[in-house]
């Protein structure tokens, strides 16, 4: 009869019933259910399945023993009893990993240099040479569990954690753990879709994690076959042929993979994540089974061999280690369930109940789930007609009719001034009620940007997201617009870039065309924190445009050089166009060719600005100086406009051509103008004339200055 072993399988909280239903198929017995783990009787052929086949479970562990540790004596003492030399060879390097819970020896480190001491002088004992300690790379993992003083110490058969599978080398900001990733599977019922034949997307797919441990379900492949560095192999309880025999078992499960298997399919919009979710695919041996694909969200549908119905599955940007407000991606993702996967289940993780709601639609089930010690909550979905977005208080009830009613003001405000003008973008809203501290800005009838300032930290997340909800639910009806056309973004201070950066570089924008002025230009409001048009320069760009005739413009940080098609539809004689960011050059590009501009009077310039300023001599007639309020980006220098505009005024000065003007500009709404450190150089405050109807409400959107040389 096979020797049966006590063990103890451990697993992240609440994962507690997926392992002992995984542990009792693969044959183990006397199972007994603890807070994050089970303790359970086995055979070594059932280590090697568990280490093989589990997929839920983090360590597996040999019991050694249990005995008083109350004092350091005590815990010597029984450690220096345990027979060592049957378990493992004295020549072997050993780590000692303490876990101490309400026990009066209370150093981690101090427990382990006595368990340390304890084996050491055994095997001194006994063969007359003591192992080696090797902390960053043991063969021998000994795990001492020390709670109300009584030690339980135990050998860790798996070696490093079963949930690093050896799969994944490239990773995202926010990674799942594969175990967890594998618990999302299970708890959304994806065994019984794979016998269905249903379909699998992860539209945020990352770097992979859930579309891999979802194959290996489809195709029966043992998670841990990637693997080779299990601890039980420095044992002696190890037999190498069985280990063989039951390997290959597994490996032939792996290429042999059943000939029907359900698509599984992953998007990302970044394609740095699109690579690395390949690579690890790659690496798992599963390219046949796995399409992924660079596409942003709103336009992922089912494909036509998902015409039955499937899984949604994914692990969004909830927010913990990458920062920002992940509330309008899950707004967002609740819409485009609704309206492009009827028929699906949907299963996605956030990190609290108010991620889940803003989500708007009902969950009928839910669970808690840990990625790493990061408590988490699971929420599955049926998508059904009867399943109706959820906005919180609805549009007329108390908030949403304020807002509602503030809308119809300013509509009728801005409506004469919009027919006039012929305006087809502008600001329809701008935090006119502290309850609801966002702006709305109208482009064209294509699309509605919705930007939320940072609301103030004492506000409950869950109350500023039924706000956002109201405001969102408001805008769709009184604009008559589907909700998907309603994006989302909070405004905050930015972080090591300018305030126009995108949030998550994905590649190519998604453009969209709008009319200004009688002009044309590519926005894209999705992508970015702001489209690509600044509305607050619209009476900037006329300006330029008035007093471009027969000039030589320049504009410096172009940004997507809007200013500059101004500059030429007013009979500038040439343009130069200077940007650090080969995105917006390459859309500034578009833009001019857009408006009918090209050829060499029309240069774009990718430069980081001051260099170019420091190296280049040209002279210009006019010139429009916008810079970020602040920008740090990779390659080029640290920008604070406070700190740096008299430097950038006066090099951007010494472009100008004799009786040149500048126009300088900024957004930083707590700037002060160090006009006493220019003392060669007039400023005219032309604010006030620069600030559109439409921002009549805040009148510190911007400050704009035309700039002269003195005695010019």
């Amino acid at each position: 009869m096979d020797m049966e072993y006590s063990l103890f399988s451990t697993t992240p909280l609440n994962m507690e019933d997926l392992l002992e239903e995984e542990l009792r198929t693969l044959g183990a017995s006397e199972i007994e259910v603890k807070p994050s783990g089970a303790a359970f009787r086995g055979s070594l052929e059932l280590i090697y399945r568990v280490c093989l086949a589990s997929r839920t479970a983090n360590r597996v562990l040999l019991s050694l023993a249990e005995f008083p540790g109350g004092t350091p004596k005590q815990l010597y003492d029984g450690t220096s009893r345990i027979p060592w030399d049957s378990y493992f060879p004295g020549s072997k390097s050993i780590k000692i990993h303490a876990d101490l819970r309400n026990s009066e020896i209370h150093h981690s480190h101090y427990a382990s240099q006595v368990v340390k001491d304890g084996i050491a002088d055994y095997f001194k004992e006994k063969t007359g040479s003591r192992p080696t300690v090797n902390t960053a790379k043991p063969e021998v993992t000994i795990r001492l569990f020390l709670k109300n003083n009584t030690a339980y110490l135990s050998l860790d058969l798996s070696g490093k954690s079963l949930n690093r599978r050896g799969y994944r080398r490239k990773k995202g900001d926010a990674p799942l753990k594969e175990n967890t990733a594998a618990a999302m599977l299970l708890r959304a019922g994806w065994p019984d879709l794979i016998k269905e034949n249903r379909c699998l997307i992860d539209p945020m797919c990352g770097s992979g994690t859930i579309l891999i441990e979802a194959a290996l379900l489809a195709a029966g492949i043992a998670p841990g076959i990637f693997s080779r560095d299990y601890g039980f192999r420095h044992l002696c309880l190890h037999e190498p042929e069985l280990w063989d025999r039951i390997r290959s078992e597994y490996e032939e499960k792996r290429t042999n993979l059943p000939e029907r298997l359900p698509a599984i399919i992953g998007y990302d919009i970044d394609s740095a994540m699109v690579d690395a979710a390949r690579q690890n695919i790659r690496r798992a041996g599963l390219e046949a089974l796995i399409q992924v694909e660079k596409k942003e969200m709103k336009y992922i549908y089912p494909p036509k061999e998902c015409s039955s119905g499937g899984l949604l599955i994914t692990n969004p940007p909830y927010g913990v280690r990458i920062g920002g407000n992940p509330i309008p991606v899950f707004m967002n993702l609740g819409r485009i369930l609704k309206e492009q996967f009827e028929g699906w289940q949907a299963t996605i993780i956030t990190l609290d109940k108010a991620q889940a709601k803003a989500i708007g639609l009902k969950a009928y089930k839910t669970n808690t789930l840990y990625n790493g010690n990061i408590k988490c909550f699971l929420a599955h979905f049926s998508i059904d007609a009867s399943n109706k977005l959820q906005t919180g208080d609805t549009e007329t009830s108390g908030g949403g009719e304020m807002f509602l009613n503030r809308l119809r003001k300013n509509q009728k405000r801005l409506s004469p001034w919009i027919k006039n003008n012929d305006i087809t973008c502008y600001r329809l809203y701008d935090a006119d009620m502290p309850e609801y501290n966002a702006a709305v800005d109208i482009y064209e009838q294509s699309w509605v940007l919705v930007q939320e300032y940072a609301p103030p930290a004492e506000i409950e997340p869950e109350k500023a997201q039924k706000r956002l909800t109201v405001i969102l639910s408001v805008l769709s009806s009184f604009l008559k617009m589907p909700e998907t056309r309603i994006v989302l973004k909070q405004r905050k201070k930015q972080r090591g870039d300018s305030q126009y950066r995108s949030k998550r570089d994905g590649g190519s924008p998604e453009f969209t065309i709008v009319r200004e002025g009688g002009l044309r230009f590519y926005i894209d409001p999705v992508s970015y924190i702001d489209s690509g048009l600044f509305l607050d320069h619209r009476e900037t760009r006329g300006l330029i445009r008035s007093l471009a005739k027969g000039k030589r413009f320049l504009n410096l940080f172009s940004y997507t050089a809007s200013a500059t098609v101004y500059a030429a539809a007013g009979g500038a004689v040439s343009t130069t166009s200077v940007d650090q960011s080969k995105t917006y050059s390459d859309w500034g590009r578009r833009n001019l060719l857009l408006n009918g501009f090209s050829g060499n009077e029309h240069r774009v310039v990718i430069s980081d600005t001051i260099s170019w300023l420091e190296t280049n001599h040209s002279r210009f007639d006019l010139i429009f100086l916008d810079p970020p309020t602040f920008s740090n980006r990779k390659g080029g220098r640290r920008i604070s406009v406070q700190e740096d505009h008299p430097r950038l005024l006066e090099l951007a000065a010494e472009r100008l051509a004799p009786g040149g003007i500048m126009i300088f500009s900024t957004n930083y709404r707590n700037f002060r103008l160090e006009e006493e450190t220019l003392p060669g150089l007039t400023f005219e405050n032309i604010t006030e004339s620069t600030i559109p109807f439409d921002f009549n409400r805040n009148k510190k959107i911007h400050f704009a200055w035309l700039v002269t040389k003195k005695g010019k």
